[in-house]
């Protein structure tokens, strides 16, 4: 097989993936930097391709303008891998200003002092370069789902830099015909397309297991996945004998709401309790709404007296709410049930139950309090 094929091989494979990615993206219209990643492939399949026929094209075409193709392919990548990891998404303007600065020495040695070591090894530190950066990208800080894929792929982008450079010095120094290269550059080719699929993979499928473990509308955990966090944390409190406790919380009046001001109205309340809640307790606390207007809050290593604490807290920042519409402001409130469990094995069911019948007594109290289990008064009194 003869450079020119290969040179032809590489960009049919380029435009398959391409091609690939954009039925992924048009399957998944959420897909973040997707269609970077096609323009990406389609700019390079069209400068390999320039390449495999330059001997019947002028240099300015064949040489020159793939290669400023091949910048482009570059810096599309960059924008992929950086807008995909929502991080440095920039970057992309500092390669483009290393590429162009290459590009000079490219039409340079091309047009005006033909050299093709020279020009070579000047297009191999012009590709080196943004393939380091793009791997730095990578090899930095991933969600969890994505790591493995991130790390492969950003080691496939080193391996691209050190193909580059040897390529440049081999080629300057030696006069080594870079055709040999081009066979490794089929492996980076192929090994950024299945890094960037599998990357692709991986976030659709952290995408799905978060939205199912999600209230769709105030963006905390749903009922399914509060008792799978909640079964571990009663797990690990019994062993250690640890302390836990739960708030259930219920907005008062809530349908009086929803036949005054309509569902949006009840929307936004539902919105301006979750945020009142989110704002009252810690990182390491969990927030769920268990469906309607009942949330349930469960405190990792907390006494019941903490709980009340954090509890008056909820209630008092949702009592200073003003909740406003398009064409209405009015206020909330919560009553508040809670429960304290100390080195016991309950079920969320359990947990539920025992944090209702406090929820109760603060609702059959006049509402707007916070009452903890087992007390024969409520905590405030309105």
């Amino acid at each position: 097989m003869d450079i020119n094929t290969l040179f032809f091989v590489e960009s049919s494979l380029l435009f398959l993936f391409g091609l690939t990615m954009l039925v992924n993206s048009l399957a998944n219209p959420g897909l973040r930097g997707a269609y970077w990643f096609v323009i990406s492939n389609l700019a390079g399949g069209i400068a390999l391709s320039l390449q495999g026929a330059r001997a019947h094209l002028p240099v300015v075409i064949g040489i020159v303008l793939s290669n400023l193709l091949f910048v482009a392919q570059l810096v599309c990548l960059n924008r992929a891998v950086t807008t995909f990891l929502g991080r440095m998404e920039r970057m992309w303007i500092a390669i483009l200003g290393v590429c162009m600065v290459g590009m000079c020495g490219v039409a340079y040695f091309s047009l005006v002092r033909p050299d093709i070591g020279v020009r070579v090894a000047v297009i191999s530190a012009m590709m080196a370069a943004p393939a380091l950066m793009t791997a730095w990208v990578l090899f930095g800080p991933a969600a969890p789902g994505v790591r493995t894929a991130s790390r492969l792929l950003g080691s496939v982008f080193l391996f691209f830099a050190t193909v580059c450079s040897v390529r440049g010095y081999a080629v300057y120094r030696f006069h080594v015909p870079s055709f040999y290269f081009i066979w490794l550059d089929l492996i980076v080719i192929a090994g950024i397309a299945f890094g960037f699929i599998w990357m692709s993979a991986a976030r659709l499928r952290e995408d799905l297991e978060r939205q199912a473990m999600t209230d769709p509308l105030t963006g905390v955990l749903n009922r399914r996945a509060v008792e799978r966090e909640v079964v571990e944390l009663l797990q690990r409190s019994a062993k250690s004998g640890g302390t836990i406790s739960a708030l259930m919380l219920d907005m008062d009046h809530f349908k009086g709401i929803n036949d005054r001001f309509g569902h949006h109205g009840g929307d936004q309340a539902l919105l301006a309790v979750t945020n009142a809640i989110r704002r009252s307790v810690r990182s390491t606390d969990l927030v769920a709404r268990l469906g309607g207007d009942e949330f349930m809050v469960v405190l990792p290593d907390t006494s019941m007296e903490m709980a009340r604490m954090i509890a008056e807290l909820i209630r008092g920042e949702v009592s200073a709410l003003r909740v406003r519409t398009e064409t209405h402001q009015f206020q909330v409130r919560v009553s508040v049930g809670i429960t304290t469990l100390v080195g016991q094995i309950l079920g969320l069911e359990d947990l539920i139950k025992q944090s209702d019948r406090a929820l109760y007594e603060a609702k059959a109290a006049g509402r707007n309090r916070v009452y903890p289990s087992g007390d024969l008064e409520p905590a405030f009194m309105a």
